[in-house]
């Protein structure tokens, strides 16, 4: 995730979220893939939007070769 700090808030989120959606949970055996997939999503979302953009000029060099 980048670093820890931003680990731990995802984590967190993710047990919210589970909680509150936990009567929604028709299969209780499958929580583990049930929380999994809740946090490969937030991870997903949090990567999308928290990218830093860099624009063309600045991320890149372009050296001719002879």
């Amino acid at each position: 995730m980048g670093n820890f700090q931003d680990a731990q808030d995802i984590a967190q989120e993710a047990f919210l979220k589970a909680y509150g959606k936990l009567a929604d949970l028709e299969k209780p055996d499958r929580f583990a893939g049930w929380l999994h997939t809740i946090v490969c999503n937030l991870c997903h979302d949090h990567l999308r939007t928290r990218r830093p953009s860099v624009s063309l000029e600045e991320g890149i060099s372009f050296t001719p070769i002879d």
